[in-house]
Parts: structure tokens; sequence; C-alpha cells
């Protein structure tokens, strides 16, 4: 089936399934709902095809990404504009040609309006904090000049629409907390006009097996975020969009690398495989990944190393970079030649890889 490692797998079954999965949960609980897919979390051309394929939004935070939804077959209106480091006038086209543009500064808003020749729909981006959430550097925050500054343009200036509220928080994960984003947005929205959509940006948890969750123990489902978020909109006479990337394309993607040397120092055993760290990316820094062996016939069964009930081994990789450690607990019997698959790795892994030393992992569709 497969010939060559390293190589990034993408299961697009599974992502129409994620997909799915989150639209029924907020669709039975609230008639306008939007998903846009980020960009940011997975970009390879096979996962935007995708993306276009079921009908969603492209999220984009830069220049680059915005001509990259244009080649990958998005137009304009079905594009979100985000970011601090947008380009005028694609952005003033895709607000005119009935996209979603969220400034991230008033300072933004004057730039875009200079561009602007008629009216001009846009929507802003705030900020504040939940639960564990930082004191961000992105957006405008509710408690401040510039967001009295917005309501006075909202109200008096006969050009400039605000048509939508975003915001997108981070560390802030929980039901409660994205209630707590939900409602707080919603009290914003009733201080302007005519506000069309309340955008509360990402940051779920994605779907994934047992032992994966493991690492979340506040692991919670698109049905109870569903549950807590649409209640706090009931009275919001408008769309509620989700920017997701890590819930549709995280346990979409397998990392599929060979063993290629078994070695030993003192009371340590080494796994060295044909990938590194810096291609998985975050998520092997901070989660115990999942992964299941397939024994080649052709391995060296002399470099057979199995793993007592009470060791571990270290899986590491290619890299001449002493800490570049893909899994610190890996339990199983290996040979080289082996094939190790690392599961739930399709977020910020191809976005982050880097051609360090070796180029890039290519990424493939899973077709059987």
């Amino acid at each position: 089936m497969y010939s060559k490692t390293p190589m990034f797998v993408f299961n697009r079954e599974a992502y129409n399934i994620n997909l799915s999965y989150l639209k029924n949960a907020f669709k039975q609980r609230m008639d306008g709902f939007k998903v846009g897919y980020s960009f940011k979390t997975n970009p390879h051309p096979l996962v935007l095809k995708a993306a276009l394929e079921n009908g969603m939004y492209a999220e984009v935070v830069s220049p680059y990404e915005y001509s990259k939804a244009i080649e990958a077959g998005f137009t304009p209106n079905r594009i979100i504009y985000n970011g601090v480091c947008k380009d005028m006038t694609q952005a003033y086209f895709c607000s005119a040609s009935g996209g979603i543009v969220n400034v991230d500064s008033t300072v933004e808003l004057v730039e875009l309006d200079k561009h602007s020749s008629g009216e001009l729909n846009i929507g802003v981006r705030l900020s504040f904090e939940v639960g564990k959430s930082p004191i961000s550097r992105f957006g405008i925050p509710i408690q401040s000049k510039d967001f009295e500054a917005l309501l006075d343009i909202d109200r008096h200036n006969s050009r400039v629409h605000i048509r939508g509220l975003s915001c997108h928080l981070t560390h802030a994960r929980s039901a409660d907390e994205w209630r707590l984003r939900a409602n707080i947005m919603a009290n914003a929205a009733r201080q302007f006009k005519d506000v069309k959509y309340i955008d509360l940006g990402g940051n779920m948890y994605s779907p994934m097996d047992c032992g994966y969750s493991a690492n979340f123990p506040g692991h919670v489902s698109f049905d109870e975020y569903a549950a807590a978020i649409c209640p706090e909109l009931a009275d919001f006479d408008g769309d509620l969009i989700l920017e997701t990337g890590t819930p549709l394309i995280a346990n979409a993607v397998d990392l599929r690398c060979n063993v290629t040397a078994i070695k030993k120092n003192k009371d340590k055993t080494f796994i060295v495989v044909d990938a590194s760290s810096y291609d998985i990316g975050i998520v092997c820094r901070h989660t115990h990944l999942t992964y299941d062996v397939e024994h080649n016939q052709y391995s060296w069964n002399s470099s057979f190393a199995e793993i007592e009930d009470d060791s571990k081994a270290t899986v590491v990789g290619y890299t001449c970079i002493e800490d570049d450690v893909i899994c610190t607990d890996f339990k199983a019997p290996v040979s080289v030649g082996d094939t190790i698959v690392f599961h739930n790795v399709g977020a910020y892994s191809v976005s982050f890889a880097s051609d360090f030393i070796m180029p890039k992992i290519g990424l493939v569709e899973r077709k059987d």
C-alpha cells in the first residue's frame, strides 16, 4: 500500500466524519452556522481540497494564505480574512466581494477605509480574558477607548458598517470557558446597530481515541460545546462562525516512519527513525503520542528490541540535534526496518515542518 517513508497519510474519511459531527452538533441547536477551515493548522493542498469540497470557508491570516485560498479554488466571498499582516488591497476586495474581513485594530480599520471609495462592511476582532486565557496582543480590548471608538464609528459613520464581531482565545478550551466566550460576545453585539455574525474563533478539542484522550482529562465533545455555546446566542439574530483546524484534521493524519537503528547507552534505549520531531511539531512536545508498529518481513531480527514491562524506549529523529525526541515512553516490540505509525499528528505538523537537513515530508491521501 505504501512505498516510502517517512510520509504523512491523510484520511479524508476521518476528516469528513469530524466535520459532520461538528455540523450536526451545532445545526440542531442554531440555524445560522458556518465553519471556516484554519489554513495555518495544515495547509496541504489535499486538505484544502477537502475543505473546499465540503463547502467550508477558508480562514486565512496573511497575504500568503489568502493567495493560497484563491489558488485552491476558494472565491473571495468564501474567505474569512483575519490576522495582523493583511494586504489592504486584498482585504478590501475580499470585503467588497462579500467575504469576511475582521480588522485587528482601529488603525487597520482606518487604513482599510482609505482603500474604500464607497461603503465598507467590516468585522472587528475583540479581546478579553476568560479562564486561563492570557492578556492578548491581538484584537481590540472590550474595556478600552478603542472599543468606545468602534461604537462611535458604528453609530455615526454612514460609510463604515460593523457587520461582525470575532474573537480567538488560547488556553481556554473547557465547555464553560466557551460558554463565557459566547456570553461576552453576545453582550458586545447588543451594543452595535446591525451585527450579522459572531465569530468565536477556534481552540476546541478534537475527536480522539481513548488512548490519546488520556492526555486531556478535560476533553470536551462537539455536542458538549454546542450545548454550552448555543443557549448564550439564543437571542442573537445572525450567524455563528467557528474557525476550526485542529478539531477536523488532528486525528485525520498519521505519520509513517521506519526504524533505522536501535541503540543502547547505559540504561537508555534509543529507537532512531527516518522522521523528526520537527516534522511532527508541537504535539509531540506536549502529549504522549499513540502509535502502532508494522513488522516488516525484512526486518533485522538481530536488532529486535522488546521493551520490558518496567522500562521504556525513546524514539528519536534523524537530525543532529540532541533534543530531536519524538516519544519518550515507547513500549512495543520493534526491529530495524519496521514501520512505526504515529497517530493524531495532523495539526501544526505540515505547517511547521522545515527542510532542515532533509526535504519536507510529503503527504498522501489514504485510498483504501
